[in-house]
């Protein structure tokens, strides 16, 4: 059996408003829909120059610190779609990184 990821970023904390404010800041430049899923979320985003690129670098990063999300991009056709997936626990880890828009 797997031993479970720990729920903890070793990020340091003062580049954890940081992290956030970029993929905020993604989100900003494109998102055109978030839903919640049974175990994270499904972010569509507006394929604009060079967002897929700054999306996977920031997926990249954010892997490296917090290793208990899981993040699938897919492009398709002009739109780029984002599954992140989580443990219930980091829940509140993934909506400060992807607050819902106008707070709904």
């Amino acid at each position: 059996m797997r031993e479970p990821i720990p729920i903890a970023c070793s990020l340091p904390e003062d580049e954890r408003t940081d992290r956030a404010l970029e993929f905020q800041g993604l989100a900003r430049e494109g998102l055109l829909s978030r839903q919640r899923t049974p175990d994270g979320l499904r972010l569509l985003f507006r394929a604009s120059d060079g967002l897929h690129e700054r999306l996977t670098d920031a997926i990249r990063r954010e892997k490296e610190w917090r290793p208990f999300f899981n993040f699938a991009l897919n492009r398709r056709e002009d739109e780029l779609e984002l599954f992140v997936t989580s443990p219930a626990e980091a829940g509140p880890v993934l909506d400060a990184l992807f607050p819902s828009p106008a707070g709904g």
